[in-house]
């Protein structure tokens, strides 16, 4: 009798944690998913933050006279 009622309270405690196993993982996939979309605008935004930054520099600054710098103090690239 005992070693029955030790088998089903095993084997409940494996079907609950199944379930729990799935509800977690349908959750952290949700969870996946809104990052990633938040990730997609986050790199939006600083891709248009860029290209903001770098239009109100040339506005400011005009184009740089790469000309005028001492040769010793170019950096090649």
């Amino acid at each position: 009798m005992t070693r029955l009622v030790l088998c089903s309270l095993l084997g409940g405690l494996t079907l609950v944690v199944g379930l729990v196993t799935a509800i977690v993982q349908s959750h952290n996939r949700d969870l996946g998913m809104r990052l990633a979309d938040l990730r997609e605008e986050t790199t939006l935004v600083e891709a248009v933050n860029g290209a903001s930054a770098a239009r109100v520099l040339r506005i400011d600054h005009g184009p740089l006279d790469l000309e005028s710098i001492e040769p010793e103090k170019r950096v090649s690239r």
